[in-house]
């Protein structure tokens, strides 16, 4: 009998673990495609087909203790075809896109080492692609491809692997000089946090007319710019490569720039907040070299074990101030 004709005749059986609630909670509330496997509880995937269903198991992963994770490039790849190809492996490590999950062997290994029940979010739905509301920016949603980007006018995304996503492309971008994350294209991003305010990180100065909609940003911003005031940044924003993950050197931007709060979010892995759409400008310049834009771990190697620790202080007290509650999986305290 199928589970529906046994569910009809009987009633639907009620959930014996808090993973089954959560489960059956998302299934009934979202639109989207959600996979698991009853062998394997405390791992799901939700395919989210539009916001609201991310804010859906959001609110649930809050009220279940689940985590939430972004899905990499490289788990889009497996996916679908089981393997990734010499050319896209190649690809894969050469503009660090999706490196968060380095490669199938690295992407294995942390599955087995994570603790805890998670949600991994594919944006593979999520696609949208329209005009900003100033000529020159586009909007794009975090499964939008770079090559739909490339095909939009945004010409610095040519040299990108085109399949690989907005969303995994910010969670892996990082490797800008100190102080020039504006020379990421990146406008604005409209972000879900963990405690379920909706906002638009965007310019933070003269040229920004729109006020913060949420009490949570509006706290935020103030300890931000205290803790970019502190020896910690100062000695990462002198340092020759950013050696912090998440990007605090937006709030120190080389002049003419003015402060940008998206840019924060270069880099981040999915650890800060869900990315629900991306505005970036349009540019007819390629990016001399991908790679150069897209290493996911900072090169902190090549820095003083001091910078190193200072680095992972300022990163610790980002990931807190985003997520007190640690409801985005944090994928190591290493920078």
């Amino acid at each position: 009998m199928q589970p529906s004709r046994r569910a009809f005749l009987f009633g639907r059986q009620r959930p014996r673990t808090r993973w089954e609630a959560f489960i059956q909670g998302l299934e009934r509330g979202v639109e989207g495609r959600v996979r698991h496997d009853a062998n394997q509880p405390g791992r799901a995937t939700l395919i989210p087909a539009h916001r609201a269903d991310a804010r859906h198991a959001r609110a649930l992963c809050a009220e279940f203790g689940v985590r939430l994770r972004l899905m990499s490039w490289a788990d889009d790849r497996l996916n679908k075809r089981g393997a990734l190809s010499d050319h896209e492996d190649g690809a894969f490590n050469k503009t660090g896109a999706g490196a968060f999950d380095l490669n199938p062997v690295e992407s294995e290994r942390l599955s087995q080492q994570i603790d805890g029940p998670v949600l991994s979010m594919d944006t593979r739905l999520l696609t949208g692609l329209s005009p900003g509301a100033i000529a020159g920016h586009v909007i794009a949603e975090p499964g939008c491809r770079l090559g739909d980007l490339v095909a939009a006018g945004l010409n610095q995304f040519r040299d990108a692997p085109p399949d690989c996503s907005v969303g995994v492309w910010l969670a892996t971008a990082h490797d800008w000089r100190p102080g020039a994350t504006a020379e990421s294209g990146v406008v604005a991003i409209d972000v879900l946090l963990s405690d379920g305010t909706m906002e638009t990180l965007g310019p933070f100065g003269e040229c920004d007319s729109r006020p913060l909609r949420s009490a949570t940003v509006q706290k935020l911003i103030p300890f931000l710019f205290q803790l970019a005031a502190g020896a910690d940044a100062r000695a990462c924003r002198s340092a020759d490569v950013w050696p912090c993950r998440y990007r605090l050197d937006a709030m120190l931007p080389a002049a003419p720039a003015e402060v940008n709060l998206a840019h924060l979010l270069l880099g981040h892995h999915g650890e800060l907040a869900w990315v629900e759409a991306v505005t970036l400008v349009v540019s007819e310049e390629v990016w001399s070299s991908v790679s150069s834009h897209t290493d996911a771990v900072p090169s902190a190697h090549r820095e003083a074990p001091e910078t190193i620790a200072m680095a992972q202080r300022l990163q610790r007290q980002i990931k807190d101030a985003f997520d007190p509650s640690g409801l985005f999986l944090d994928l190591g305290a290493g920078v």
